[in-house]
């Protein structure tokens, strides 16, 4: 058989070539998506670099925002280099595979002094705060970003990427004195006669309004809180109250013959049901942005709470006051702010020297048994003295009374004395170079003493330039401690036992309740020991017409003078703390006052709410350890304010003895217009700041006249005080009066007066009165807006006031609570109103606390970056 050969397929070329086009085919997709996948991935590595560089930008935008945040809480004025410090390395965000081409904050140079940044007084332009009035300092902040390159394990490295951003901030340092009314807890307004008030209102609390005669606001009116309509902040139910609460609904809305205001209505509070089961008013938010067009409103619908720099944690505003504890650095950040490192000149007593700041110096005067010179007087000077004497020596053919029969004799020995006024005393004044210098021989050569107050005009108790009426003992005194005895007939050669201590009563801090006890009859806790601070001689003083260092005082750091005073005496150590305080805290140290479910008030041992007004979490007792030892009752030294061993005779007993327990005060006098300190041009003022209780009697930076410059042209001061808590007293007021009278209410008539200054004070803390024995439905609140301004007068006339009301904290030394009006004073006629001089910062008192705001103006990326 015959076979065929094998002759070439011709499908298989077909086959082979199809082939190899496949192949081609897949490769070419292979490699497609390789470099597809290749090209998504380096385009991915873009994207996360950009974003990377984005976020770094960006990141640097707020570190820079909340650096110079802690910079203007340590520092109120930090200067430019202090500035750029921020800008620095340590100060960047560390961002991975990220770094900064610029880093900067831009600060336009003030042309006076191109080493501080320019700052403007104007409005504030945005955030909650537009409107106040601040001082404005305008920065940019600049921030390159660049990312490397990138080097991964299957990526091609790629170049790095670069975001520039910049940010226009405003820092504005807002003057707390330009609210008319500010309040750093719960505010309440429930006036019984009409109450008119045209400042900003503030309150980083809840707010109560409540009327019934009227309550008419002028300005923007804010709470961080609730605003409440139906209750008062006691608890009790404050529908009754039906008067009108009129907030504008436009700037300035209740002025003029057709007003722009409104009514806020009882079914118009933020929120129901406050104190059971809140129930947020679904309107509110229509109510506060549409019909009042933001001047009223709450957290809700657009306030921020305000605080001082430093109150952070458990720090408290009341720190500002407050004498600072032997470690604080004076340039940490609670230091800076505290008024003791910024007084140009500080007065401080103590019981122990070495508990004086900085130690016993050389200089510190003992008050036992002093005497000196005094300049203008002549001959030498003594601090009162008691003693019991063995025998009385004849003047003339009679034998006078030697001694004063209510002096209590606590060494127990005849002809040994004792002292009526003690402590150790320190005087100190800041010169230009920011050193202090010891001036309290210089002070106490000018004298320390004054009239008695027995005169039949009022006015004449104490020295009053307005009226003429000079200080007929020690005419250049600027310090006064004592004033001649009446009763008590010494000899000249025994001169130290012819003098009383100063003396007063408080029946707000003496009397635990609003009820009237046997006639002259008053508590331990509620006698003060006081110093008097004549303004018109301090001012002789700083302007060389008496004195030698005076005119050395520097002036620089503030618009003005700043006085601070704090007196420890009869303090005592908190050993309940834990571990046991080392150090006096500045406190009265006793906290058991209300015991509501008690009539009388009798101390309970335990913690009721309204008590605590330090915070601890504990009821504090131990402040009251020598309270009554300078009278002679040490049965008061357990329980200060019921009970017979407390209560002693206050025209007698209460008068002459020396205070020794933590009741000590400063009352300042002879303060009327043109006789407040001010700078050599006429500008500026005085601010009085004190841990202790401040009393201001007469009338102060105005005149009888009323307020503004005088017929002479002399204009009114900066002025301020800043403290515990303020009491004012009227033209008519004498402590001797109130000594005589401690519950008789009637017998302490207050005249027409006039106050031009600002006050930051203490108040108390609310709390519930639903009880059988509570009369009064205001007992339990802290007075309202309204009792701010403490009083112990039964006023016949008017308390025509214009300032600023300010209340960072609940006082810790003048701890009574509010109570009306039986012992404790008689309303005035009100006539509040703002000082619109405080929208200038340039005429704020010296010291004047400011509040800090950031605001961001808007920022954008660069998208052509250098």
């Amino acid at each position: 058989m015959q076979t065929k050969p094998n002759l070439p397929n011709p499908q298989s070329g077909f086959a082979l070539l199809s082939s190899l086009i496949l192949l081609f085919v897949m490769a070419a997709v292979a490699a497609a998506i390789f470099y597809s996948t290749i090209s998504e991935r380096s385009n991915a590595g873009t994207d996360m670099q950009k974003n990377t560089a984005y976020y770094a930008s960006e990141a640097a935008m707020e570190k820079m925002t909340t650096d110079l945040g802690t910079l203007y809480s340590l520092n109120k004025a930090p200067n430019i280099a202090q500035i750029a410090v921020l800008t620095g390395a340590t100060y960047r965000p560390n961002v991975i595979n990220a770094g900064y081409q610029e880093y900067n904050i831009s600060v336009p140079p003030n042309p006076a002094n191109p080493t501080i940044p320019l700052a403007v007084t104007h409005n504030i332009t945005s955030g909650s705060n537009a409107g106040l009035v601040a001082q404005i300092i305008n920065m940019q902040l600049q921030s390159t970003a660049q990312t490397g390159a990138i080097a991964q394990a299957g990526m091609i490295g790629t170049p790095g990427e670069q975001v520039r951003m910049t940010r226009d901030i405003e820092v504005a340092l807002i003057p707390v004195f330009q609210f008319g009314i500010f309040s750093q807890s719960d505010l309440s307004f429930f006036p019984g006669p009409a109450f008119d008030f045209n400042g900003r209102v503030f309150t980083n609390g809840n707010l109560f309004l409540a009327d019934d005669g009227g309550l008419t606001f002028h300005s923007k009116v804010q709470a961080v809180g609730e605003v409440v309509r139906t209750v008062l902040a006691n608890g009790v139910d404050a529908t009754p109250r039906v008067g009108a609460v009129n907030i504008p609904t436009s700037p300035n809305g209740c002025d003029g013959a057709a007003p722009s205001c409104r009514n806020l209505l009882q079914k118009d509070e933020s929120v129901t049901q406050f104190f059971t089961k809140p129930v947020p008013n679904p309107n509110w938010v229509n109510l506060s942005t549409s019909i009042y067009k933001g001047m009223l409103q709450n957290g809700t619908t657009g306030a921020t709470a305000l605080n001082l720099p430093f109150v952070k944690g458990n720090v408290s505003p009341y720190e500002i006051i407050r004498r600072p504890p032997s470690a604080e650095p004076a340039t940490s950040l609670t230091g800076t702010s505290r008024l003791f490192n910024q007084a140009q000149i500080r007065i401080l007593l103590d019981d122990n020297p070495a508990n004086l700041p900085g130690g016993q110096k050389p200089t510190d005067v003992n008050l036992s048994a002093y005497s000196t010179a005094v300049n203008g007087v002549g001959t030498q000077q003594f601090m009162a003295q008691g003693i019991v004497p063995k025998s009385c020596p004849k003047v003339g053919a009679t034998t006078p009374p030697c001694t004063d029969p209510s002096w209590f004799n606590p060494t127990g020995v005849q002809n040994v004395p004792w002292p009526l006024i003690s402590g150790w005393l320190r005087v100190e004044y800041r010169d230009a170079a920011g050193n202090y210098n010891d001036i309290t021989q210089e002070w106490l050569g000018l004298g320390f003493a004054r009239q008695a107050q027995e005169s039949a005009v009022p006015a004449q108790s104490v020295p009053n330039a307005e009226n003429g009426i000079a200080n007929t003992v020690h005419p250049s005194a600027i310090l006064l401690f004592q004033y001649p005895a009446s009763t008590a007939i010494y000899t000249p050669t025994a001169p130290q036992y012819g003098w009383y201590p100063i003396n007063m009563y408080d029946p707000r801090e003496g009397e635990v309740r609003d009820t009237v006890k046997a006639a002259g009859s008053c508590a331990v806790a509620g006698v003060f020991n006081l110093i008097e601070l004549d303004m018109d001689n301090l001012r002789r003083w700083l302007n060389g017409t008496t004195g030698v260092s005076g005119q050395k005082v520097e002036t620089a750091s503030q618009n003005g003078y700043i006085v601070y005073f704090s007196d420890r005496r009869g303090m005592q150590l908190d050993t309940a703390a834990v571990p046991a305080a080392t150090e006096l805290n500045g406190e009265y140290g006793f906290e058991d006052i209300i015991n509501i479910a008690n009539a009388t008030g009798t101390p309970n041992g335990v913690i009721d709410t309204g008590e605590d007004v330090n915070g601890n979490g504990r009821v504090d007792t131990y402040g009251i350890k020598t309270i009554g030892d300078g009278f002679g009752v040490p049965g008061a030294d357990a329980n200060p304010y019921t009970g017979a061993a407390s209560r002693i005779t206050c025209a007698t007993t209460g008068r002459v003895n020396r205070v020794s327990g933590p009741r000590h005060a400063i009352k300042v006098i002879n303060g009327s217009l043109g006789h407040v300190p001010v700078l050599a041009g006429g500008t500026g003022g005085t601010t009085i700041a004190s841990e202790n209780p401040v009393y201001v009697q007469g009338n102060y930076n105005a005149n009888a006249a009323g307020f503004g410059a005088s017929a002479a042209g002399v204009n009114e001061a900066a002025s301020a005080v800043i403290a515990d808590s303020v009491t004012l007293l009227s033209i008519s007021y004498t402590d001797l009066r109130g000594l005589q009278n401690p519950t008789n209410l009637a017998a302490r008539p207050g005249a027409t007066s006039y106050y031009r200054l600002a006050i930051a004070g203490g108040k108390n803390i609310n709390f519930p009165t639903a009880t059988t024995w509570v009369a009064a439905a205001d007992y339990g609140t802290d007075g309202g807006a309204h009792n701010f301004l403490k009083y112990i007068e039964s006023w016949n006339g008017t308390s025509n006031y214009e300032g600023s009301l300010v209340s960072f904290f609940y006082s810790r030394q003048a701890v009574g609570v509010f109570k009306c009006c039986t012992v404790v004073y008689g309303a005035p006629n009100r006539n509040y109103s703002f000082d619109t001089n405080f929208l200038d910062p340039a005429k704020m008192p010296p010291g004047t606390p400011r509040f800090e705001d950031i605001d961001n103006l808007g920022y954008h990326q660069d998208y052509r970056p250098q």
